[in-house]
């Protein structure tokens, strides 16, 4: 069984002190990501912690390190940033 501890009432795993599986932060865990997601995803990916991007989308930590791999790997990570760069010159 993973080692975890406790800080702040959150349960955090001991090798890489990522956030716990919990389905009232992560409660949009194992549903299909939308556009605006990935490109909010995407967008943020350099200038914010992996964390606080996760927290705001309602994934883990992990999901959002493997969606971000796998873009980059099928070239789709900088189309989805510049979607992000596009809706944030809207605003």
């Amino acid at each position: 069984m993973t080692e975890t501890y406790t800080k702040n009432g959150q349960t955090y795993t001991k090798s890489n002190h990522r956030l716990r599986y919990t389905p009232e932060i992560h409660f949009r865990y194992g549903e299909k990501w939308t556009k605006e997601e990935l490109a909010e995803l995407c967008g943020l990916w350099k200038t914010e912690k992996a964390t606080d991007i996760a927290i705001g989308l309602g994934r883990t930590v992990g999901t959002c390190y493997n969606k971000v791999r796998k873009l980059k790997e099928y070239g789709l990570f900088d189309y989805y940033k510049k979607c992000f760069e596009k809706e944030d010159e809207q605003k």
